[in-house]
Order: structure tokens, then sequence, then C-alpha cells
């Protein structure tokens, strides 16, 4: 839709929409938290248990994305709210291929995607 992309994924508990998520090797999920590694995708719709399937963007515009309070055109990082991203610097949590394209709104911001991931290293 829209050049946009998606993967099917597990669901994880408490998920929610527009929350930011990393799957292992068997597609399961987990709600993004600090010193993730892995594939990172915002979820598009609720999926609260782990029988649960559903789609999470993982390149395009996305509408939907949970921040905290963020600016526009910042480098994202995993923030200490599970599901959340923020602009704040975080040594290690930075997420790859994404970044904030307007201010946030009530924490909630429109993010631009490029196949995201986190590797739990501080960038040189």
């Amino acid at each position: 839709m829209n050049g946009n992309e998606y993967i099917y994924l597990k669901g994880v508990a408490s998920n929610a929409s527009g929350e930011w998520l990393v799957w292992d090797e068997d597609y399961a999920t987990t709600r993004l938290t600090a010193d993730e590694v892995g594939p990172v995708g915002v979820s598009m719709s609720d999926f609260d248990a782990t029988t649960d399937f559903g789609w999470a963007q993982i390149y395009g515009k996305n509408t939907v994305a949970k921040t905290d309070t963020v600016a526009a055109d910042k480098a994202l990082y995993i923030d200490g709210t599970a599901g959340r991203a923020d602009d704040a610097d975080v040594a290690g949590d930075s997420i790859l291929g994404a970044y904030s394209m307007i201010a946030d709104a009530t924490n909630v911001a429109t993010v631009m995607l490029n196949y995201p991931g986190v590797e739990d290293r501080a960038l040189d």
C-alpha cells in the first residue's frame, strides 16, 4: 500500500497498534526495549496474545508510531518505555533505518522506516 512494506508476525502480550517490535528467527515478537538485537517494525494493529498474528510495517512512511517527545527529522533510539522510540541519544540503542519526519503529537509521530534494526552497540 503506497509503497509501504509489512511483515506478518506472531503476537506478543500487551502489544498495541503503533508499538515498535523486534522479532526472532521464529518470527516471535517482543516489544522493543533497551539492549535488543534484531529487525524492527511498527505494529499496525493490536495482536495481544502469543497465539495471534498481525502486520508490522518495515518500510515506508508510518503515521502511527508510538514515541516519547520527538522533534522533526531526528534519529530515533529505543525509549525507556517498552514499544516506543525517542530522539534522545542512548548509546547502543540506536534504531538504524528509522527517523522522525514530524514532531510527535501526544506520543505518536510520523516516521520513515527503511528496514530498521537494532544492534545493541554504540556507534562511533
